[in-house]
């Protein structure tokens, strides 16, 4: 049987591997280990080099959510635009109970599913 199709990252092309690596609530892109920590080292030498810089998404440049709910926004925003990235995020969410949601299985199901609906390769 074929294997599955893997992502890639969104910066340096790399195919992802399963552990690490960061969607990005802002945009769904997903971003390898390495170019995210390259983002906020960069954006730590700015600070320390006395420039006023806010911390971004190193993909699209939005500003990085301040806090649980601005997070949850976000990734709700992309799943009114049909965005099967971000039903897979939000499908984690409600598993684990992240973002200040309490867990919920029927509602992280329903989410996997609609991810599968819209075509994500690697939701449930």
């Amino acid at each position: 049987a074929p294997l599955p199709p893997t992502e890639d990252c969104a910066i340096c092309l790399v195919p992802l591997s399963r552990a690490g690596n960061r969607i990005q609530s802002c945009c769904g892109n997903p971003i390898c280990k390495a170019c995210f920590l390259d983002n906020r080292e960069s954006i730590k030498k700015q600070k320390n080099a006395g420039k006023k810089v806010a911390v971004t998404c190193p993909f699209c440049r939005e500003p990085d959510p301040t806090d649980h709910d601005e997070e949850y926004a976000m990734i709700q925003a992309r799943c009114l635009k049909n965005d099967h990235t971000a039903f897979r995020q939000m499908s984690e969410v409600y598993r684990n109970g992240e973002l200040n949601t309490p867990k919920d299985e029927l509602k992280a199901l329903d989410c996997c599913i609609r991810a599968v609906e819209l075509g994500s390769p690697a939701a449930c």
